[in-house]
């Protein structure tokens, strides 16, 4: 009941481009496969072999401006299971299609030290067989970062059921750095703000709760990034109800470099059909030398008040070899989880494998005197 074996499995991507006329007005064109055989939970097996076949039409710009392209998806899944609840054990071959055509005006204006870019976006979607296994249960969240990504959902071997209408605005300020060279350590100074929301004709109900984009107006996602100093960076992602009233979800992410130090701050914030998280986790590092480090890292769990773990590790490394020194220690305890403190040494030959060895590990519920060592 512990342990999950994945074997055998194998991936394999093709770009079938060259097979077109050699014409940019043809896109372009991939195949790829992929296959499992997963057992978990003692006796529960499910093989499966996917095959895709994805082609993405070139930029259309009209005169005005406009640029369009269309994509054409398909996808080919064969599964067979044993003791499972979603495939038989009779093999299941199912063909799945998806349709997207994506508009936009991208807006520029351009000034002596900036640009200045407004992007309207929509994205149209078909489900034309509307064949979806069922994801209701399953965790999605979307955000304006991935809201128009073809796979936004996060599934392997399926497309997201129905039809839908993504609608999104962007703006970005980018700072023009005149005095640059040559020199590729200089920062990339932008700010940039974007809104996303999902509308459908009719509730898809195998889609995912969690997402909210199986309902016939989604959230309104959005974020803020702003790299415009030097030693900060700010990123703030949010969702919003489509009552415009209520807060889903709290993304706050603040990273500070001073030379050699560098330290981040998380705060994450799921409410309502999104779950239930609050968190805070911050992670440093203090680069010694060029060839040595130092890291630190934990989160809070403020959901059940509880500082979950804290990781503290020596690192050296050069071009081919990694050697590491990291102490853990956790917190948490739930059935089987108990609270530890482990010390591991690990070397990595790059790019070959990495060797990890635990040399200490406090026993649970010992005073802290008696351990074991490996």
């Amino acid at each position: 009941d512990r342990y999950q074996y994945t074997l055998p499995y194998y991936s394999l991507s093709k770009n079938l481009t060259s097979i077109l006329p050699e014409n940019s007005y043809f896109g372009s064109l991939n195949f790829s496969s992929n296959g499992s055989s997963n057992l978990k939970n003692t006796n529960n097996l499910v093989s499966q072999i996917n095959n895709s076949l994805e082609y993405s039409s070139p930029d259309f710009i009209s005169s005005l401006g406009i640029k369009n392209n269309f994509g054409l998806y398909l996808n080919n899944s064969n599964n067979i299971g044993k003791n499972d609840s979603t495939y038989t054990s009779r093999p299941q071959i199912d063909g799945m299609s998806m349709i997207t055509i994506d508009t936009s005006f991208p807006l520029i204006k351009y000034n002596n030290d900036s640009n200045e870019t407004i992007t309207p976006r929509v994205s149209l979607r078909v489900n034309p067989g509307n064949n979806m296994n069922d994801h209701s249960g399953s965790s999605s969240i979307i955000s304006a970062g991935n809201v128009f990504n073809l796979n936004r959902l996060g599934l392997s071997n399926d497309y997201e059921a129905g039809r839908s209408l993504t609608l999104g605005l962007g703006y970005k300020f980018d700072q023009i750095e005149n005095d640059i060279g040559n020199d590729d350590n200089v920062k990339d100074k932008y700010l940039e703000f974007r809104l996303a929301t999902v509308m459908r004709d009719q509730i898809e109900t195998e889609i995912s709760s969690s997402s909210t984009i199986n309902r016939k107006n989604s959230n309104l996602f959005g974020s803020i990034e702003n790299r415009m100093f030097d030693n900060v960076n700010f990123s703030y992602n949010f969702s919003l109800d489509n009552d415009m009233k209520t807060i889903n979800s709290n993304n706050i992410s603040t990273e500070i470099s001073i030379n050699n130090f560098v330290t981040k701050f998380d705060f994450i914030e799921y409410r309502n059909e999104l779950g239930s998280t609050h968190v805070i986790s911050n992670s440093t590092e203090y680069q010694i030398s060029d060839s040595t480090s130092l890291k630190f890292s934990t989160r809070r769990n403020k959901e059940i008040n509880l500082t979950e773990y804290y990781d503290l590790s020596y690192e050296y490394k050069n071009d081919c070899l990694t050697a590491a020194l990291k102490f853990n220690k956790t917190f948490y305890q739930d059935k089987d989880l108990v609270p530890t403190e482990d010390l591991f040494f690990s070397i990595t030959l790059i790019p070959l494998t990495t060797y990890e060895r635990e040399i200490y590990k406090k026993v649970p519920g010992s005073n802290g005197l008696k351990g074991w060592f490996r």
